[in-house]
């Protein structure tokens, strides 16, 4: 079963706590995701990645740019 999570996002109806729930957990199993945030200064970009450390699946890869 999995815990309630406190969230700093105004997290409120049912919708937007099921967005979060998807956000943060794997979809195959349910695990809380570990998320590493990985900033490079000379290009400008924020590299987020997430993954199941349950499964092993990477759930997400972006590159933003800092502005």
């Amino acid at each position: 079963m999995k815990k309630d999570k406190e969230y700093f996002e105004n997290v409120q109806n049912r919708h937007q706590k099921e967005f979060m729930e998807l956000q943060d957990h794997c979809t195959l199993c349910g695990a809380l995701l570990e998320v590493k945030h990985q900033k490079d200064p000379y290009l400008g970009t924020l590299k987020e990645e997430a993954y199941c450390p349950h499964c092993e699946v990477r759930t997400r890869n972006t590159q933003n740019i800092l502005h």
